[in-house]
């Protein structure tokens, strides 16, 4: 397993054993590595956000958003081994990867954007797919990217976008993805409340539920499938905090269709 510390940077792998009891796994240092543990005070800005396994190769990546770098890893005997980093400026927060492992889709958190980048068969070496899209409606001020999803299909890409100020309401874009990756037919979709984040689909991506941190809500898209349409199905959005009866209010952050 591989944890990454968002605080101070650097990452750790672990080794779980079927008792429940865990090791750490010494890792070597690479100075050109941007995710290398840093300190509570680094001299260069890292913010190594999430780790992502390539679905074929023994590789991985981590999304820096404080060096606006993605950085790739091989990945044998419980040691992840530095090759490369991509810029991706901006901020890279989250990346979804398709099935054969060819293509991916980075979302920035500062700049709402999100990168398309090619990933060689062999390797998983990343090289930049186009230039990035924005998630931003163009009426509206910058928000903060936050959450990317790709369908099943592999038709459909969704990011989340914050309105981190409260003075406007959060959405969705969307997105056509084409057979060489690229993204277009640009559509936005209000989620009625503010700093939506978490976003999961179900297992046939005809369900897309979403969350609000700020009001505590949940709510939920039907897609079509055919024409890659999202409906709101919930146009009353279910209140977490008092569903669930607990005292402080809820900030639902992630989700997971269980079937």
């Amino acid at each position: 397993m591989v944890f990454v510390d968002f605080t101070e940077g650097g990452f750790v792998v672990a080794r779980y054993f079927e008792n429940g009891t865990s090791f750490p796994i010494t890792q070597d240092v690479n100075p050109n590595d941007p995710n290398r543990f840093l300190g509570p005070n680094p001299s260069s800005p890292s913010h190594p956000h999430e780790f992502i396994e390539h679905p074929k190769l023994n590789v991985g990546y981590i999304n820096n958003l404080g060096a606006n770098l993605t950085s790739f890893y091989q990945f044998q005997d419980g040691k992840l081994t530095f090759q490369s980093s991509l810029n991706v400026a901006g901020g890279p927060r989250h990346m979804v990867i398709n099935a054969e492992g060819t293509f991916g889709w980075i979302v920035t958190e500062t700049s709402c954007m999100i990168q398309p980048v090619k990933i060689d068969r062999q390797t998983g070496k990343l090289t930049y797919n186009g230039k990035p899209v924005a998630i931003t409606q163009a009426d509206r001020a910058v928000g903060a990217g936050a959450e990317i999803l790709l369908s099943h299909d592999e038709r459909m890409i969704v990011a989340s976008n914050r309105q981190v100020n409260g003075s406007q309401n959060d959405f969705l874009t969307t997105f056509d993805v084409d057979s060489e990756g690229h993204l277009t037919n640009p559509a936005t979709h209000d989620t009625k409340g503010q700093v939506v984040r978490g976003l999961a689909f179900n297992n046939d991506t005809t369900l897309l539920v979403f969350g609000h941190q700020t009001n505590g809500t949940v709510g939920m898209f039907g897609r079509d499938a055919g024409t890659n349409k999202l409906t709101l199905l919930t146009p009353n959005l279910l209140n977490l905090t008092a569903a669930a009866k607990i005292q402080s209010s809820a900030a639902p952050s992630s989700f997971v269709f269980l079937d």
